[in-house]
């Protein structure tokens, strides 16, 4: 598999799981990304087009409150001289 979406992080200052970012294997080049998170409302609440961004569970500045929420990616990349296009979809949990 090239691309994984962890299932939950805990983003409340005990240096445990602070963090959210897809991990992308490193045999691929990455053409175009985008990642979107939405609220149980199907609202847009985050997205952003560089893979290797690193998520603090803030949202202008503001903590996103625990729950569930859901995310998309749309990646297109290279292997082997081949262009190939991924999409996938999932849900993240906020713990606090």
């Amino acid at each position: 598999a090239f691309f994984y979406a962890p299932t939950a992080f805990s983003p409340n200052g005990d240096e445990i799981n602070e963090t959210y970012t897809a991990v992308l294997a490193s045999n691929i080049e990455i053409k175009s990304f985008q990642y979107r998170v939405f609220d149980r409302w199907g609202r847009k609440l985050i997205s952003w087009e560089d893979p290797s961004f690193v998520w603090d569970g803030r949202i202008n500045g503001e903590w996103i409150n625990p729950g569930v929420y859901m995310w998309d990616v749309v990646i297109t990349f290279s292997r082997e001289s081949e262009k190939l296009g991924f999409q996938d979809k999932g849900t993240i949990t906020i713990l606090r």
